[in-house]
């Protein structure tokens, strides 16, 4: 009974994180394109942009084309984002984390590099790691089948390579030590626990449940 509940908490929490990572990346993304709107694109920024990534990157071919891009377009992908950090607000509310913490979180990465493996490529790469340990917790991957999906990918050469866990455990301690501070300011500003403004979430989240 207590092995089942211990892994019933650690499929939760494999849950949480990965809706908050996903949520991040969505945000980060949104901000990303929003800001975007705002710079000078032209053909002459564009072959400039293509000239830095043949010289980061020699043996990839990139044309000019791929650099050009029109307001309306970025408009429309930041509002595919946005749509994309809304519909995750429930699944972190079930699991007691407040939209304005989640706000603050990804805000908190977003612009210090607060944990600085998910700010770079760990929002890439975490979703997939955080799948495949849920996976092997619940039977449907073999522990083979989990390790093979516990890769990353290399932004110069594109070949994959073991997943460095030590650094990723370490991120995740980072990931729930500052989502844990900002609960609990959050919470003294209005008055509350940090466990009554978590419920307080999960009942706004169960209101917007589709049951």
């Amino acid at each position: 009974m207590k092995t089942e509940l211990k892994t019933i908490n650690r499929k939760l929490r494999l849950v949480r994180l990965n809706a908050l990572v996903g949520a991040y990346s969505s945000f980060m993304q949104m901000e990303l394109h929003r800001s975007l709107m705002y710079y000078k694109n032209d053909w002459h920024e564009a072959e400039k942009t293509r000239d830095l990534i043949h010289l980061l990157f020699p043996d990839r071919e990139v044309g000019i084309e791929q650099f050009l891009y029109s307001r309306d377009d970025l408009s429309e992908k930041a509002l595919k984002y946005y749509g994309e950090f809304k519909s995750l607000l429930p699944v972190l509310e079930l699991s007691g984390i407040p939209e304005a913490t989640v706000r603050s979180f990804c805000k908190n990465v977003d612009k210090t590099h607060s944990v600085w493996m998910l700010a770079g490529t760990g929002h890439l790469h975490y979703p997939l790691w955080l799948d495949a340990l849920y996976g092997y917790l619940d039977g449907t991957l073999s522990k083979r089948e989990m390790k093979d999906r516990l890769v990353e990918y290399s932004l110069f050469t594109g070949k994959s390579s073991p997943a460095d866990m030590r650094l990723f455990r370490r991120s995740i301690i980072r990931i729930e030590a500052l989502l844990d501070e900002i609960m609990t300011k959050q919470s003294s500003r209005r008055g509350m626990t940090v466990i009554e403004f978590s419920n307080a979430a999960k009942m706004k989240g169960l209101e917007a449940a589709p049951f």
